[in-house]
């Protein structure tokens, strides 16, 4: 979790269906902030926290697009949560 006392913050990304990738975030950055990719694909990254993607919908598009719509359901530990 970050380092910001009771000021946490979350950027949160969606990927599903193979559509795209994880972008690396230059260190400096990661210190202020967590960042988690909900996702379905197996990736690796040494910037965001991976966690499974859900499946509420027939299609990878809707599936990942829960997360973004109600992120607050899913970062519930966080004071702020940012989209990208």
């Amino acid at each position: 979790m970050t380092k910001n006392g009771d000021t946490r913050i979350c950027v949160i990304t969606a990927i599903a269906g193979g559509k795209d990738y994880l972008k690396e975030v230059d260190k400096r950055f990661r210190e202020d902030a967590d960042f988690i990719a909900f996702t379905d694909e197996e990736f690796y990254s040494d910037t965001w926290e991976i966690r499974p993607i859900r499946k509420f919908y027939a299609t990878p598009c809707l599936n990942a697009k829960v997360y973004k719509v109600l992120i607050h359901q899913f970062t519930e530990d966080y004071k702020y949560s940012l989209w990208i």
